[in-house]
């Protein structure tokens, strides 16, 4: 087995289509969820992959981890803003953090918890991220590329894909680079 020194984070939300035979979260998940499985498979090849799933039901899920997890959670309350609080560890050490968030979570973390998160990401890492023409404003991209010496990745979101064709392949090129 090949070690991986590159280390990724992949942060999305869930689905409401389900798979309740499902053995691991990341396949719990069905409809758009397709798209997200494959881009974490395609980043396994390169890089260490961790996926974070916000759910407003359950919390902060780890895309590995068994289903199970879920019912355990069933009786915790939660919320996008608890769950959207956790993800400031969870970019620490990074090389390639991808944030796929529907709006009203992304404007939870952009309004509440950016700035944190920002001072988590560690310098020279590469920011991937799917946001609506309305949170734009709100970002400092080149504060993050000139501060941080960052790679910024942003996908201006359009209906329901997650990422382009062009955003995934500048992002797979990246997680190939040594």
């Amino acid at each position: 087995m090949i070690k991986m020194d590159r280390k990724a984070v992949l942060i999305t939300n869930d689905s409401k289509t389900t798979n309740e035979d499902a053995d691991r979260i990341m396949e719990y998940y069905g409809g758009g969820f397709k798209e997200i499985r494959k881009l974490e498979d395609n980043l396994r090849n390169f890089c260490d992959v961790d996926t974070y799933i916000i759910s407003k039901k359950y919390g902060l899920l780890k895309g590995d981890d068994p289903v199970e997890k879920i019912t355990k959670n069933l009786n915790q309350p939660s919320s996008y803003q608890k769950a959207s609080k956790k993800i400031l560890s969870k970019v620490e050490n990074k090389d390639i953090i991808i944030i796929l968030l529907k709006k009203d979570i992304l404007e939870i973390i952009v309004t509440d918890y950016w700035d944190k998160i920002i001072e988590n990401i560690k310098d020279e890492s590469t920011l991937c991220m799917s946001i609506s023409s309305s949170l734009m404003e709100k970002i400092d991209i080149e504060k993050l590329e000139k501060v941080k010496n960052m790679r910024v990745i942003i996908y201006q979101r359009r209906g329901v894909a997650r990422l382009d064709k062009e955003t995934k392949n500048r992002l797979m090129q990246i997680a190939k680079e040594k």
